[in-house]
């Protein structure tokens, strides 16, 4: 186009062509030039195909490098060549219409003109000679009895290489290799441990071609047997506790019987029937539990005492069927390693439109599927946040990450909750995110006198999280892809003189003063967890927290951990110092705890008790390192004293009094050294004590211990926090005190 221009300029004012170069005709310049390079490039879709693994590739590689060198290497230089020429015919004869007194000038201006247009031309040349030389080599030297297949497989194992994830592994074609194929042939399975299995198969290679060369041996490595393969007897399950089964109850006093079929327990189901639950006595465990002397430090036995919200109702709505669910294979990733699907899936419909502006919720999905998929009964699943203005997911780093390590497959669910939402009956009418939408439905809820359960955001949450599981298993299956049983869960969040700032939704909203509300009672029966701790006993929890918290702050286990510990089947905390919401630099203990959960390997015995008399705080951690029980690598203390000494206050950040803006509270949590008392071969105490902080301020302190886990990872663990004094800057709060204001 440039050149086109400069021609143009070489003609006198009447001419047509001088026209060319006004600032009206750049548009039909651009016009042509781009359907001139179109016309160009219609080779492409014929003779170029997107292939596996490599991605864009010609299947017809010859006829491709002649069209290139016609169209690029040949056709686009020479007309540049022959712009350039004529541009440099018109200046020669424009000499002759220039006056002698600017003719130094006018010289000096053509001789500039004449070099810029010709460096141009032929540095254009000079690049497109490379490539011209490159096309002919391929083609002269191309074996044209090569399928398009065959160039898939040549050009992974290529790629295979570079990868270095075999140095041995070639792509020669030699008739050396050629021989090798009459070889008798002999394949060893070999237990699959990292890089020791490489090393080993390339030994056994080695040996049997000193021993035997008319022999080829491939080791294959597989993953070491399971237990069960060679205890394959399970224990018998008892009726009350087997699932996908078909009953039959009977009335005692009629003669009247009720046939129904169900996929959880019998147990569980006769208890949906009005049948009595059955006590259950807490298991005496190992895991991580909380005892204090001197000063009760919980203060939960409220919780204990609220009446229980019906929960079919929740069980009800999550797995009452909708016809809307759906999904859609969007995308495909090939990698190296594993592969990853973009599917689109819609959960439910909430309402309908005269409710709000998002009544059917749709998420993105991001399957990953590991090349070596050797724990396959096992799924990693995250539920993600994000948007439905979001465009469409590439990848999900996280997941390709726990995938590719594990050799399990890795579920991403966006859009929980499928936002931005507006409320038809929302005076403000503007679009809510995240928790300003929880604290609406929160509101609308105890407004309209717990009238429908439904309208609380977290049963619509959790349904289109089940609904995910659902489509992932459905999908896979489809896809003859082993359909795991079981997944495990993650997902990131969602309380000092006044609340912290981070709760700004709930506190506009008024939920602060309604927690005396009978229907906030009832609302949290729904949403709380702590409501559905009869249910938590097959569950193993690992919690991952920032020690600076803006939502969950330091203390916030006292009010239910140690009842946590008594309704699962294992629980564990691990606080990160100097951390906020964000809880940064949890992957390597996630992966270890993942790893330990998909090959049943058994984790720490891990247990505590804080204590606190008038002079001293004190945690006293207890590690048992009998039955399997891994010991700790390491173990410290991390200490923080609060800034002010008017608030017990450890968040990273606060709200400013003055300004209103948020700014950092400079809290910082250092290592100190505790002491270690071994007590017989099966168990290791860790104490620290500490002394009162100055008057009027607080001291913060946990215990971290670092344990080994499997394949080389290695697992973070701590107590919970034990803050000194336990003392608060203000006293508890009821009905409209409760408001407060924010901090």
């Amino acid at each position: 186009m440039s050149l086109i221009d400069r021609f143009a300029c070489s003609f006198g004012p009447t001419s047509l062509m001088w026209h060319l170069h006004k600032l009206k005709m750049i548009p039909w310049l651009i016009l042509i030039t781009t359907i001139i390079t179109c016309l160009m490039s219609l080779h492409v879709p014929i003779t170029f195909e997107v292939l596996p693994v490599i991605g864009c590739s010609s299947i017809i590689p010859v006829v491709g490098s002649v069209l290139y060198i016609c169209m690029h290497g040949i056709l686009t230089p020479t007309i540049m060549l022959i712009l350039v020429l004529l541009t440099y015919r018109k200046v020669r004869q424009s000499r002759q219409r220039v006056g002698i007194t600017t003719q130094m000038n006018i010289n000096r201006s053509r001789n500039q003109f004449i070099t810029m247009i010709f460096a141009q031309a032929f540095s254009t040349c000079f690049l497109a000679l490379q490539w011209i030389c490159v096309y002919i080599y391929f083609t002269l030297t191309f074996d044209n009895v090569k399928s398009a297949e065959k160039w898939i497989i040549d050009s992974f194992a290529i790629y295979f290489e570079r990868s270095k994830i075999s140095k041995e592994t070639s792509t020669k074609t030699t008739e050396s290799e050629n021989k090798d194929i009459n070889k008798e042939q002999i394949f060893i399975d070999l237990p699959f441990i990292r890089n020791e299995t490489k090393i080993l198969g390339e030994k056994v290679i080695n040996l049997a071609k000193n021993i035997r060369p008319d022999l080829h041996i491939q080791p294959i490595p597989r993953p070491p047997p399971t237990i069960s393969t060679f205890f394959p007897q399970k224990d018998k399950i008892g009726k009350n506790a087997q699932s996908n089964i078909v009953y039959m109850i009977s009335c005692l006093e009629c003669n009247e019987s009720y046939l129904g079929k169900t996929i959880r327990q019998a147990s569980r189901r006769y208890q949906g029937h009005g049948a009595p639950q059955q006590p259950k006595l807490p298991p005496i465990s190992q895991i991580a539990t909380s005892a204090v002397d001197n000063q009760q430090l919980r203060r939960y036995d409220h919780l204990r005492a609220k009446a229980k919200f019906h929960h079919f109702q929740t069980y009800d709505y999550v797995n009452k069927p909708d016809p809307v669910f759906a999904w859609k294979l969007i995308k495909t990733h090939y990698e190296l390693t594993h592969t990853t699907y973009i599917l689109n899936m819609t959960s439910q419909q909430w309402f309908d439109a005269s409710f709000s502006s998002r009544s059917i919720w749709w998420h993105y999905m991001v399957i990953t599927v590991p090349r070596i998929h050797s724990r396959p009964k096992t799924a990693y699943m995250l539920i993600g946040g994000e948007t439905n203005l979001d465009p469409v997911p590439k990848r999900d780093s996280w997941g390709e990450k726990i995938s590719v390590k594990t050799g399990t497959v890795a579920v991403e669910v966006k859009q929980i909750p499928s936002q931005p939402i507006t409320f038809v009956a929302d005076p403000s009418q503007k679009s809510r995110f995240e928790d300003d939408i929880l604290a609406w439905t929160w509101n609308t809820f105890i407004q309209s006198n717990g009238s429908d359960p439904s309208v609380l955001l977290l049963l619509p949450m959790t349904k289109a999280s089940v609904r995910a599981m659902d489509a992932a298993q459905q999908f896979l299956r489809e896809k003859e892809i082993p359909v795991p049983e079981k997944f495990v869960i993650t997902g990131g969040s969602k309380s000092l003189d006044g609340w912290t700032f981070a709760l700004y939704s709930y506190y506009v909203e008024n939920i602060t003063r309604s927690l005396d509300n009978p229907y906030y009672q009832v609302a949290a029966d729904i949403f709380d967890p702590y409501a559905y701790f009869d249910r938590y006993h097959n569950v193993t929890l690992c919690q991952f927290q920032g020690a600076d918290d803006e939502f969950f702050l330091s203390d916030s286990e006292d009010y239910f951990w140690n009842d946590l510990q008594k309704a699962t089947g294992g629980s564990y905390l691990y606080r990160i110092p100097n951390t906020d919401h964000g809880a940064t630099g949890v992957f390597d203990s996630l992966e270890s705890f993942y790893f330990s959960i998909c090959e049943q390997q058994v984790l720490p015995s891990w247990t505590w008790t804080r204590t606190i008399n008038g002079t001293h705080g004190q945690i006293r951690a207890n590690v048992s390192v009998g039955d399997g029980h891994p010991s700790p690598i390491n173990v410290t203390v991390y200490q923080a004293q609060t800034v002010t000494g008017t608030k017990r206050d450890f968040r990273a950040a606060k709200l400013d009094p003055t300004t209103g803006q948020i700014v950092v509270n400079p809290v910082k949590w250092v290592e100190m050294k505790e002491n270690m008392e071994i007590i017989g071969q099966s168990s290791i105490i860790y104490t620290y004590t500490a002394p009162m902080p100055p008057d009027g301020y607080w001291y913060g302190i946990f215990m971290q211990a670092t344990f080994p886990g499997p394949h080389g990872t290695a697992l973070n663990l701590t107590t919970e926090t034990l803050i000194i004094p336990n003392t608060f800057p203000v006293g508890p709060c009821s009905g409209e005190q409760c408001y407060g204001n924010l901090v």
